[in-house]
């Protein structure tokens, strides 16, 4: 029975414990206070006319746009949004055609997170979106930035639901 109190006990102040973690999560996010940050991008991406530069403009452009100001320093950011990319080249047997491009996109919201006692720090995840395209290198780059464009305003436009002015 003492066991089951223990535990039970534990059970109740370790979810207790979490509870400023996930409430710090939730906090006002300042609108003059983020980063973005573009993962290394996978081998083939310039042939898939893919890069960093146009990634980072579809992302800064919808913030800025909105009033947003997204800082350069991650050390200085309360939030940073993160734009990933997994790609593959492939060719269809059935065809003469070049390589065409499978492209999977994802941008989240990621938010630093200390637990209580001060020693764990860790980003964590609190909003994700993302999209998968395939067809032809000379569309990819375009059809990225667009898609990555519209993924930053519906994440603004959650962001001022969240946060009425």
């Amino acid at each position: 029975m003492r066991v089951k109190t223990l535990v039970l006990a534990g059970l109740v102040l370790w979810g207790w414990s979490t509870v400023s973690v996930f409430a710090q999560e939730l906090q006002l996010l300042p609108k003059n206070n983020l980063a973005v940050l573009i993962d290394t991008l996978p081998q083939g991406a310039a042939y898939c006319l893919v890069d960093e530069s146009s990634l980072d403009a579809a992302v800064r452009l919808p913030l800025e746009r909105y009033g947003f100001r997204a800082n350069s320093s991650l050390l200085d950011a309360t939030g940073f949004l993160y734009v990933s990319t997994s790609l593959l080249q492939f060719q269809s047997e059935a065809s003469n055609r070049p390589f065409e491009c499978a492209i999977h996109v994802s941008l989240e919201l990621k938010r630093t997170v200390r637990i209580p006692s001060g020693t764990l720090i860790y980003d964590a995840s609190v909003w994700r979106k993302g999209f998968l395209l395939t067809g032809m290198p000379r569309d990819m780059g375009r059809e990225v930035r667009n898609g990555v464009e519209e993924l930053t305003e519906e994440w603004i436009a959650k962001w001022l639901i969240d946060n009425p002015q």
